[in-house]
C-alpha cells in the first residue's frame, strides 16, 4: 500500500514587535481554524495537550512566539517556516513602550519576566543596557536558542536558506506581503494595524544613542536584519 505524503505545514515564527499580531489576523482569515495551532502564552494560545490533539489531525499552520526547531518537538514532518524582522533599534523601542503600557494595565500577579525587566528601567537606554535583556532576540528565534542552538549569523542564514519559505521586513510591508502571498499561495494585501504601540517621542539623537549601545551587544541582529532586507530585493 502506498503511504500518503504528509501535507506541508507552515510555521509562523512570531518575533515580538515586528507586526506579528497584524500578520496573525491576516493568517486567521485565510487558514482553516481546525488546522491551525496557536503556540502563545495562555490565554492567547492553547495548552500543549490541545495543541497535540489538533496536530494529530494534520496541520496547515502553526504560529506563536516559538523558535526554529519547534517542528522537531512536535514531529511536524514537512515544515516550512516564515517570519518578519524589524530594524533592531525600532523593535526594542517599541518593545519597551509596549511593556510599559501593559504594566500599567495588568495586575502584577499576571506579569511575566519581561514585564519585570521593563518595570525596573526608566528609559529605553536603561532597558537596552540591562543585563537581564535578551541580546539578539531576532537571530535567537531564527537560530533556535530555545532548543539549545548557538546564536550566530551563519546559523540564522543557513536555517533561512534551508527551512524558510520567506522572511518579511516590517519596514517594507507591501513587498513582504507580496512575498508572503507567493510563498503561502494565498493573496495578502493590506495589513491591519493590530497591537500597535503608540509612536514614541524618541528623538533622532536618542535613537543614535540606543543604536550605539546595541551595536556590539546585538551585532548579530543588525547583520541578520540587513541581510534580510537585501534578500527581499
Amino acid at each position: 500500500m502506498l503511504s500518503r505524503e504528509p501535507k506541508q505545514t507552515h510555521i509562523f515564527l512570531h518575533i515580538e514587535k515586528t507586526a506579528g499580531r497584524s500578520v496573525n489576523q491576516m493568517l486567521e482569515n485565510r487558514f482553516d481554524p481546525e488546522r491551525t495551532v496557536h503556540l502563545y502564552p495562555h490565554p492567547i494560545g492553547e495548552n500543549v495537550f490541545d495543541a497535540l490533539l489538533r496536530m494529530r489531525r494534520g496541520l496547515s499552520l502553526v504560529m506563536g512566539h516559538v523558535d526554529f526547531g519547534i517542528h522537531e518537538q512536535f514531529a511536524i514532518e514537512r515544515p516550512r517556516y516564515f517570519t518578519f524582522v524589524r530594524n533592531p533599534v525600532e523593535r526594542v523601542i517599541s518593545e519597551f513602550h509596549y511593556f510599559k503600557k501593559r504594566n500599567a494595565e495588568l495586575p502584577r500577579e499576571k506579569w511575566r519576566k519581561k514585564n519585570e525587566i521593563v518595570d525596573a528601567c526608566s528609559t529605553v537606554e536603561e532597558f537596552v543596557l540591562s543585563p537581564a535583556r535578551i541580546r539578539n532576540p531576532i537571530a535567537s528565534r531564527v537560530c533556535g536558542k530555545m532548543f539549545g542552538k548557538s546564536v550566530a549569523f551563519e546559523n540564522a542564514r543557513s536555517n533561512v536558506e534551508n527551512w524558510f519559505s520567506f522572511i518579511g521586513v516590517t519596514e517594507r510591508m507591501s513587498d513582504s506581503l507580496r512575498a508572503m502571498s507567493g510563498a503561502l499561495g494565498v493573496e495578502f494585501k493590506d495589513a491591519p494595524h493590530v497591537n500597535r504601540t503608540s509612536r514614541s517621542d524618541c528623538s533622532e539623537l536618542d535613537r543614535e544613542r540606543i543604536e550605539e549601545s546595541m551595536r556590539e551587544s546585538d551585532k548579530i541582529d543588525f547583520e541578520f536584519y540587513q541581510w534580510c532586507v537585501a534578500a527581499l530585493g
